[in-house]
């Protein structure tokens, strides 16, 4: 037992110093969780070499010659060694629990800190690979126009010597309807509201009863504190909450809205060959949180049926059919020739809604490697000199 011991308490001791050597190998980096293993291990070994003094002790006492004893007094002696004995090798287990303990934490805390070190290494890779997508957006050479087969279109793969990989996509957000235009109150008579707008997006979405709805969000975005509908209404929801009064700054804040849930823009599922009012509402619709005093255009482009037919209205799909055509061959470079073969009701009623250029675009990066993702979302806005301001940073 005492070599036992002995074997035991030196290897702890050996132990401790080699992961204190490790710690000053790694550096700062891990340097908590091994220090800690060392000192778990010189605590064992110490207990370990100071149990077995204490047993080499004890066995010297046993030795020493004494009167003999009765029967009696040499059981009781011996049961009293026996339970020395049990109490050593309780100790030792304890220690040995202990020992195993402080390990698997040290163990546990190296894998946390790993899984961060990787997680730091995808998002220094998010970032790297959006920085270049936006470079290529600085030095683009024709800044007046933009359409749906120029390279930004394309996702842009990025890959490093260590295996790890981003894939960035880029969105283009005006040739989606900004749902904050229908907090800009319209300047001319002529011009169609930007609330019907929505509602005719909605409606060919399958939302045949939008009124509601568009109602409602008009209402969370008045400014009167004594509308009933924008306050009041919100009072009485658990826990309550009250309008905000201005333009929405995240999906979070319209899914406050009456009418609007997670349910409703979920996806449909797929047809082979799409039907009339089987669009998916998050295809056509976008929630730019900026500050504006006319309504964002939609650029023709890039843009998507529905919202064309939204803007331009149903009585005029034949002109929406000639957009969706003549883009294809070339893409407009100016809204004046486009409309001019349209009645000029129709000058009227969207002028500031079209255009042929974009302004705001969505960045959207996934990095991978061994098995560890991270994802980034950056809203850039683009300035009149082609440079590109970040909106949005979101992980």
């Amino acid at each position: 037992m005492s070599l036992l011991l002995a074997v035991l308490g030196g290897l702890c001791l050996f132990i401790s110093l080699l992961t204190a050597l490790v710690s000053g190998i790694y550096g700062q980096r891990w340097a908590v969780s091994l220090w800690t293993f060392s000192a778990a291990y010189l605590i064992g070994g110490i207990v370990l070499l100071g149990t077995r003094q204490l047993l080499i002790l004890l066995m010297r006492h046993r030795r020493v010659s004494r009167p003999a004893e009765p029967v009696r007094s040499r059981s009781r002696r011996r049961r009293r060694s026996g339970f020395v004995l049990v109490v050593v090798l309780v100790v030792l287990a304890a220690i040995s629990l202990l020992i195993v303990r402080a390990q698997v934490s040290a163990r546990a805390a190296l894998r946390v800190e790993e899984a961060a070190l990787r997680q730091r290494h995808l998002r220094n890779a998010l970032a790297e690979a959006v920085f270049a997508v936006m470079r290529e957006f600085a030095d683009k050479e024709d800044i007046s126009v933009d359409h749906l087969r120029e390279p930004w279109v394309r996702d842009r793969e990025f890959e490093w010597p260590d295996e790890t990989g981003v894939t960035v996509r880029v969105t283009d957000e005006n040739r989606f309807f900004d749902v904050n235009n229908v907090h800009v109150l319209t300047d001319r008579a002529d011009r169609t509201p930007a609330g019907r707008i929505l509602m005719d997006i909605m409606t060919q979405c399958g939302d045949f009863m939008p009124v509601a709805r568009v109602e409602a969000l008009k209402a969370w975005m008045d400014s009167d504190p004594a509308d009933f509908r924008g306050t009041n209404r919100y009072m009485e929801q658990s826990p309550p909450y009250r309008a905000s009064g201005t333009w929405l700054t995240s999906w979070r804040e319209l899914l406050l809205v009456d009418g609007f849930d997670r349910s409703y823009f979920e996806r449909r599922p797929r047809n082979r060959f799409p039907r009339e009012f089987e669009a998916d509402i998050l295809d056509h619709i976008t929630l730019l949180p900026v500050p504006r005093t006319r309504p964002i255009p939609v650029n023709i482009n890039t843009a998507s049926r529905e919202v064309l037919l939204g803007i331009l209205g149903y009585d005029r799909e034949r002109l929406v059919h000639y957009i969706l055509a003549a883009r294809e061959e070339e893409p407009f470079r100016s809204v004046d020739g486009l409309l001019a073969m349209a009645d000029e009701q129709a000058l009227q009623d969207v002028d500031g809604y079209l255009d042929v250029k974009s302004e705001f675009f969505t960045l959207e990066a996934r990095a991978y490697a061994k098995g560890e993702t991270a994802r980034l979302r950056v809203l850039t806005r683009r300035a009149g000199d082609g440079t590109l301001r970040i909106l949005q940073w979101t992980l």
